[in-house]
């Protein structure tokens, strides 16, 4: 780390003097005075625990949590113990104050400790900071310096989850260092070095785009445009082949920009005559108040503008502290935009929200309020009905669409609409506070920044950095579209001290002391503005302590009545009318008018512009200061009169929903309730299902205080907290849906107990799982069902649940009975998945081939989407075990489809690791691991409790064919001691024990597995696994046993799950045949073998096969 000392600040640079220097990268080191102690803490288990409290220093640790990360599956018999003796080594290495704390422990370290990972944040910040500051040549040379200790491993003696999360995160430091590298590189001509370090991030993530950006723009500085333009080419044929999707849009334009350097230049075309969007009041408004200053950041916003105008679209980010500035800087770069002809589209996130996708509806009303969609393409038609569940007042109805796909078609109209319009105009879209964005929100600037087709688009999102928690899901969803979005991030600190004196000036304030000024405020504008105002108002010499002084002055002069009045603005809103504050007040209208007369005077509150008798505060600030100063108790009985009167006024759902839950304890419980409930309706109906569940979370806290409240209420309540947990992908829906069930128990509803029931299945299924507790749920609610269709689809249901057996295979059977009885698809393809579900056995192929079959036909003539997608899932599952490859491909190709059209992570997930098994199977194992490891991405997106599990299970026969499986040793024994039940781990576990040569350990481990061999699904790997340890252990009783139960299926592939495929039956029986002594059986059983894993192309099989057949003829008997 020293290679970076010379380009940190003085500050950092002094903390390489310190007394403790601690690195992680290259493994674990602790010197203290310059001597090593961490060589000095007892074994490994010390150093784990050591590594784990630098890695979490300043965080509370319980001792339990120490012990299972120290111990993991397997502590010692006096954990406790074990782990005060080690915790007196880590006090003895670092010093008895180190450790805080008994039964909860903190590390607190010196400020001056020296630690590596620390540093290489520090070193790629400094880099990114200079290269956005316009100094390339110090970016580069910083970015280098720090990739140089990026590149040791994290810890490699240590494993565990926090041990692979932090080696992610300094993989996505080096990511990053690589770009902010290549960029620097670019800016100042090294063009070679660039290439190189583009093709490095292409390596470390093939599937994000940006690398390939970055090489397409270094092969064209260089003079390779048409090799930068083949680049494009493959990008987009792996992306449409392995992932489903487009290019992203940045990437599209930088395509299309190469193209035109390639083609002889247009004749200029005129302008189109297409009427312009006016500028939203709120903009306009911003751009009248006084502006200085800002003139870098200014650049840089008009820079990115004119790569945009060449279809290059962009996300912006400006961020700072509360008054820095922000409003003020996007408004004034937006007027610029629409002066220049470029559309301005405008949209706030408020604190109180009550509106789903609020500023979105904001953005889109104003557009199509102003813009006549048929002058851009009648085709536009259809998308504008899309909008619907935004934008109500749209005329046309809708097409039906499931809640499937609801959400998915909410975002692409959104995203189409902005694109069409900015294909005739540049268009700007302006999004303030976004910090305070909800999911489905955030949601849908991801589709629009990503998915919308390569256009001039530039999204302009502001946010205050006070108090944004690590994670919190503005930075996710930032971090998920830098991986192949144009993402720039200008910070504004405070206004220099020319700009103070300008604002001084445009102000006419007495104010000459501008210095102090200047490093009183630390140049916050609003400050400023506040200092100004109440210096010309008072003509006091006292020095206010803060904005929130400043302003509570400035509230003291105010008339009793208009402050009274204003303090009632401020629990209504954001931004209030007269009617419902005039109620609130208890005042007449006229009243209230001449006192927003007097905060209008004095720049406290300002009219909308749009929409006459409509008030907003002129900042955030000041509603913050004037909301926070009655009691909290005054506060909740305000909250519960706005309520009151927004009633009477014809308040929305949310707005009554949000002030009655403020006021729940103050006897607007029952209303809380109420409302919350239709705000959630309404939001669900809008496809923002967190904001659903959120609201239907809150009317049941109301209810809480409500004495007599209905439980049938309640239980409709954890119906539909269920149902929109499932739709959004959140956890606890299964948990909703068992509250609900235990309400109807107790209330004898026999509808709401079969309803629970029904909707705790979730929308995808685990086959066999034995999950007790929902099976014992779905006996109680056939207990007292009525109707063949419900009885049916309770049936199906649990014939999912059912562990193997002779039950399940019944109850599966008479699912399928009643659905073919009721006539509709729309029940009978359910079912027949449900029945498919039971036979997962090998020797119901055949049965389960017709089964898919007819139930993808039925759910596409129903238009099933998620029916559709898995019943092509087991569909190809059924023709690879089958052999039927080329069928199955075909099918994974419809279900990728599929999957795009859902956009449901994991079904997506599944196409993709069907892609996986493809590139397995023919030998591309770096391009299968790269599928398997974005397909993981994606699963655990989704929340996939098995997503690591599965990866591993994929990773099983891709290391295999590399002859890396003992890699895997530790993952498999632990999730055979976790009894994991993703893949038959006990019996694959063997064969991992020969390759890593413990033969001992193989035979033990053989002999558990042959005891415990799972049925259904895992029957065939299982035995294909045990088979070969079997035979290459020389156990022929045991082969005996498993070649007698194998032969059946002979002409069978074996294929685990959706992980990956083994290759033929035959081939593990040639293995057993040959330990038996059976020469000719075995031989005869290899070249079949060989056949088939030449006839479908699996290279590492046919190679395998060969080396045995080849062995076989040279060695003795059960030596193969």
């Amino acid at each position: 780390m020293e290679t970076l000392a010379p380009l940190m600040s003085p500050g950092v640079q002094a903390t390489h003097a310190a007394a403790t220097r601690i690195r992680l990268c290259g493994g674990l080191s602790v010197q203290v005075d310059g001597h090593e102690v961490a060589d000095e803490i007892r074994g490994l288990q010390g150093r784990v625990l050591l590594a784990y409290l630098v890695a979490n220093r300043g965080e509370p640790v319980r001792r339990d949590a120490l012990i299972d990360v120290v111990w993991e599956d397997r502590p010692p018999s006096a954990p406790q113990a074990s782990l005060s003796s080690l915790l007196t080594g880590v006090r003895r290495a670092l010093g008895r104050d180190a450790l805080v704390g008994r039964s909860v422990l903190t590390l607190t370290l010196s400020p001056d400790t020296w630690i590596d990972v620390d540093e290489l944040r520090e070193a790629a910040a400094a880099a990114e900071a200079a290269l956005a500051a316009g100094a390339p040549d110090v970016a580069l040379e910083r970015a280098r310096a720090a990739l140089e200790e990026t590149g040791q491993p994290v810890l490699p003696e240590m494993s565990g989850e926090w041990v692979e999360q932090l080696r992610s995160e300094l993989g996505q430091l080096r990511f990053d260092l690589l770009e902010t590298a290549t960029r620097s590189a670019l800016a100042v001509g090294e063009v070679a070095a660039a290439e190189r370090m583009a093709g490095s991030l292409i390596e470390l993530e093939p599937y994000r785009e940006s690398g390939y950006g970055l090489l397409m723009e270094a092969l064209a500085l260089g003079g390779n445009v048409a090799e930068a333009l083949l680049i494009f080419d493959r990008v987009r044929v792996m992306l449409r082949d392995e992932l489903c999707v487009p290019p992203a849009p940045a990437l599209t334009a930088l395509h299309s920009r190469l193209l035109r350097q390639t083609a002889p230049a247009p004749e200029p075309v005129a302008e189109p005559d297409v009427p312009q969007v006016p500028l939203p009041a709120a903009i306009a408004s911003a751009d009248r108040n006084p502006f200085a200053g800002r003139t870098a950041e200014l650049r840089r916003l008009r820079d990115r503008w004119d790569q945009i105008r060449g279809s290059q679209g962009a996300l912006v980010l400006l961020s700072g502290e509360p008054g820095i500035g922000k409003t003020r800087l996007a408004g004034r770069f937006a007027a610029e935009v629409h002066a220049g002809g470029g559309v301005v589209l405008h949209g706030r996130t408020d604190e109180d929200t009550v509106v789903p996708f609020q500023p979105f509806v904001q953005t889109l009303r104003h557009l199509t309020a102003h813009l006549d969609p048929l002058q851009l393409d009648a085709s536009l038609a259809p998308h504008l009905d899309e909008l619907r569940p935004l934008l109500p007042e749209l005329a046309s109805e809708p097409a039906p669409r499931s809640t499937d796909e609801g959400r998915y078609r909410l975002f692409e109209a959104a995203a189409m609409l902005l694109d069409r319009v900015a294909q005739v105009r540049p268009l700007l879209l302006v999004l303030e506070d976004m910090n305070l964005a909800d999911t489905p929100t955030l949601l849908l600037l991801r589709r629009i920044v990503r998915q919308a087709e390569a256009a001039p688009i530039m999204v302009l999102a502001t946010y205050s950095d006070a108090g944004l928690a690590a994670g919190a899901p503005l930075q996710r969803v930032v971090a998920d579209l830098r991986r192949d979005q144009v993402v720039e991030r200008i910070a504004l600190g405070g206004v220099d001290r020319d700009a103070v004196s300008a604002l001084v000036a445009a102000q006419g304030a007495g104010v000459t002391d501008v210095a102090w000024l200047h490093e009183y405020t630390s140049g916050n504008p609003f400050f400023i503005g506040e200092i100004l105002r109440d210096r010309g108002e008072a003509r006091r010499a006292r020095v206010p302590e803060g904005v929130r002084e400043v302003l509570l002055d400035r509230f003291a002069r105010l008339d009793a009545a208009t402050y009274d009045v204003l303090t009632c603005a401020a629990v209504l809103g954001p931004e209030f009318e007269l009617p419902p504050l005039a109620l609130l007040a208890g005042r007449t209208d006229e009243d209230v008018a001449v006192s927003l007369e007097e905060a209008i005077d004095a720049g406290l509150v300002a009219e909308h512009d749009e929409r006459p008798g409509r008030f907003v505060f002129c900042h955030g600030l000041v509603r913050d200061a004037l909301y926070d100063r009655p009691a909290a108790a005054r506060r909740g009985l305000l909250h519960l009169r706005a309520g009151m009167a927004l009633e009477r006024t014809a308040g929305c759902a949310g707005e009554l929903a949000h002030h009655f839950y403020a006021a729940r304890h103050h006897g607007g419980a029952q209303r809380a309730a109420r409302y919350a409930v239709a705000a959630g309706t309404d939001a669900a109906r809008a496809y923002a299902y967190e904001d659903a569940a959120a609201q239907f979370e809150r009317a049941l806290e109301a209810l809480e205080l409500v004495a007599d409240a209905d439980d049938a209420l309640r239980a409709e309540i954890w119906l539909a907290i269920g149902a929109v947990r499932w739709q959004g992908g959140e956890p606890g829906a299964r948990e909703a849906f068992h509250a609900a069930a235990e309400i109807g128990e107790r209330l004898g509803d026999a509808g709401t107990l079969v309803r629970a029931a029904l909707g705790a299945g979730g929308r995808f299924y685990a086959p066999g799982s034995g999950d007790v507790e929902y099976v014992a749920l779905l006996a109680r609610a056939l207990a007292v069902a009525t109707g063949g269709d419900t009885r049916g689809r309770l049936l199906g249901r649990l014939a999912e649940s059912l562990p193997d057996g002779q039950q399940r295979e019944e109850v599966g059977a008479e699912a399928e009975r009643l659905a073919r009885a009721t006539g509709d698809p729309r029940r009978l393809a359910p079912a027949l998945l449900s029945r498919h579900a039971t036979r997962l056995h090998i020797e119901h192929l055949d049965e389960r081939l017709a089964l898919a079959r007819e139930a993808v036909e039925l759910a596409d003539a129903a238009s099933q989407g998620e029916t559709a997608a898995l019943a092509r899932h087991w569909l190809i599952y059924d023709l690879v075990e089958a052999g039927e490859l080329e069928s199955a491909r075909v099918r994974q190709e419809e279900l990728a489809a599929l999957a795009g059209d859902l956009q449901q992570p994991l079904y997506r997930h599944a196409a993709l690791a069907w892609r996986a098994v493809w590139a397995q199977l023919a030998g591309r194992s770096d391009e299968a691991e790269r599928l398997a490891r974005e397909g993981l991405r994606l699963a655990e997106r989704a929340g996939a409790a098995d997503a690591r599990a599965h990866f591993t299970g994929q990773l099983l026969p891709i290391l295999r064919d590399r002859d890396q499986l003992p890699d895997l040793l530790g993952d498999v024994e632990r999730l055979v001691a976790q009894r994991n039940e993703v893949l038959a781990w006990s019996a694959v576990l063997p064969l991992v024990y020969l390759e890593a040569g413990d033969t001992a350990a193989a035979n033990e481990a053989l002999d558990a597995a042959l005891a415990d061999v799972p049925p259904g699904l895992l029957w065939l790997p299982a035995h294909a696994w045990l088979g070969e340890a079997a035979a290459r252990l020389g156990r022929t009783e045991a082969c005996a046993t498993l070649y007698e139960h194998l032969a059946p299926y002979s002409g069978r592939l074996v294929q685990s799950s959706f992980t990956g495929c083994w290759g033929a039956v035959d081939r593990i029986l040639g293995l057993l045949a040959a330990a038996l002594g059976e020469r000719d059986e075995a031989q005869r059983r290899l070249v079949d073998a060989l056949e088939q894993h030449r006839r479908i192309g699996a290279a590492p099989l046919v190679r395998r096969t060969e080396r045995e057949l080849a062995a076989l003829a040279t060695s003795p008997r059960r030596e193969v």
